[in-house]
């Protein structure tokens, strides 16, 4: 079970920091949330949240728009990795090719099964099917 959420204020000065080493970008889907930008999209994000024991220090402190952090936190609420050293929403720089999609059940078992019969990895469905449009 997991412990009582735990939400960790940052400084704004240390978010001013972080959002400065980010250039000011979503560090998920690089989208500019710079000054020029509605400044309520700008978070400072915990990669390892703080209920996993993530600190408050820039080194896991990272810029994301309102809307990947909001997938964030969702993803984390339903996660059951070990740690979140292999998480692409914690580190999203580490997995700049990856794609996560939360496919309904009979459509993941679909992915599947044609991946088995054609002898590829799900992913390669995938790119066939988005070259092919």
């Amino acid at each position: 079970m997991r412990p009582a959420f735990i939400r960790r204020e940052v400084a704004p000065k240390v978010r001013k920091v972080i959002y400065d080493r980010d250039e000011w970008v979503c560090q998920m889907c690089g989208v500019d949330v710079g000054v020029e930008q509605d400044l309520t999209k700008a978070q400072c994000d915990h990669k390892v949240p703080a209920e996993r024991g993530g600190p408050s220090t820039p080194v896991n402190l990272q810029t994301l728009c309102l809307q990947c952090n909001l997938k964030k936190r969702q993803a984390c609420k339903h996660c059951d990795l070990p740690s979140c050293d292999h998480c692409p929403y914690a580190f999203p720089r580490n997995f700049e090719n990856l794609l996560v999609l939360r496919l309904p059940k009979d459509t993941a078992k679909k992915l599947a099964e044609l991946a088995d019969i054609q002898g590829v990895p799900p992913a390669t469905i995938v790119t066939r099917l988005i070259e092919q449009s």
